[in-house]
């Protein structure tokens, strides 16, 4: 028997459901985050559940800071120019790093599958990327950052 406007299947069978699937596949991730631009922030405050979003400024570079549904705090830091140099978050849940490292999410994944050393706590530092993730008891907790767009005068203890 046919749906309520008497098409059998509805209008999801034959080239209308292929078009919709093609254009599905080939539609752009949307991730953002480490390395990219302050219009990213807005994408990864909702893919990540956010709750809340507020923004401070500091000397050379603003704060944007997510709260979740969880009670976890993402904190993104964004420099004069608009790009995404720093995150931390402090959460009962790790949050989605592929989300927050965006581009340097597979330099994380090769680093943390090739690690021996203490399972609670992970550190990358190279030229290029400095993290540290750490699994607490009751969550988790990290910060990383790309040293090359640090504003002159702030230092990656300030990025907590």
């Amino acid at each position: 028997m046919g749906n309520r406007d008497g098409v059998r299947g509805g209008a999801w069978r034959g080239p209308s459901r292929l078009l919709f699937l093609v254009c599905l596949a080939l539609a752009p991730a949307a991730r953002a985050g480490l390395g990219e631009s302050r219009a990213s922030v807005e994408a990864d405050h909702l893919a990540l559940g956010g709750t809340a979003l507020v923004v401070s400024t500091a000397p050379g570079y603003e704060v944007h800071e997510t709260t979740t549904a969880q009670g976890g705090t993402i904190r993104q830091y964004v420099t004069a120019d608009g790009t995404v140099f720093a995150v931390s978050w402090r959460a009962r849940f790790q949050p989605n790093l592929q989300q927050l490292l965006a581009n340097h999410y597979a330099e994380y994944v090769t680093t943390a599958r090739a690690h021996r050393g203490n399972h609670h706590l992970l550190s990358i530092s190279n030229p290029g990327l400095v993290l540290t993730v750490v699994r607490l008891p009751r969550g988790s907790a990290g910060a990383a950052h790309l040293p090359g767009l640090l504003p002159p005068g702030v230092k990656p203890e300030q990025l907590r």
